[in-house]
């Protein structure tokens, strides 16, 4: 199995689209609505000029399969949020989405010298929880109601990995492509 990363180009953009509307992705985002053209034609042009965000697509045996990003980045606290999706269906329990933590706590707390990498999970996304629980993430705050749905509003957790107790010392960021 190899897993990389390229960043995310404006190509991209309407496979990103796909991706966020398959109903296992929206079923572990705040919203679970299909998303417009236009909302996501906006939100793409906005994360690709944003300097608080950094967006990578996922690739898995030479196939785009997914994004992960950070967000948030503040370079005077040094700490930032991520998050990761795998878009194409049939990928659970390849090592995927641990050997994308991998790389991205690895450019983080490497090179960015960060010292806090964050996230938000819903609480109903239990594998995605215990994948950051085995990096080392604990839990610092418990979200009620984060996620509405139409039968009611989902709980959310957010996680946090300091650089101190980071699970190993990230070698250099390999999986990044410039």
């Amino acid at each position: 199995m190899t897993a990389d990363l390229r960043p995310m180009i404006a190509s991209d953009k309407w496979q990103v689209l796909e991706w966020r509307n398959r109903d296992h992705v929206r079923s572990n985002m705040y919203s679970d609505r299909v998303i417009s053209r236009d909302t996501h034609d906006a939100w793409f042009d906005a994360a690709l000029k944003d300097p608080a965000r950094l967006y990578w697509i996922i690739r898995y045996d030479g196939t785009d399969v997914g994004v992960t990003n950070l967000d948030d980045i503040d370079p005077v606290s040094k700490t930032c949020d991520f998050a990761i999706y795998i878009g194409n269906d049939g990928l659970t329990g390849k090592g995927i989405g641990s050997a994308v933590e991998r790389a991205v706590i690895t450019h983080v707390f490497g090179a960015m010298n960060f010292e806090r990498l964050g996230c938000e999970v819903l609480c109903i996304n239990v594998i995605a929880i215990n994948v950051h629980r085995k990096f080392g993430f604990v839990e610092t705050t418990l979200l009620p109601g984060r996620a509405p749905r139409a039968d009611g509003a989902l709980d959310a957790v957010r996680l946090e990995l300091n650089r101190e107790n980071c699970s190993f010392v990230p070698p250099t960021a390999r999986a990044f492509r410039s």
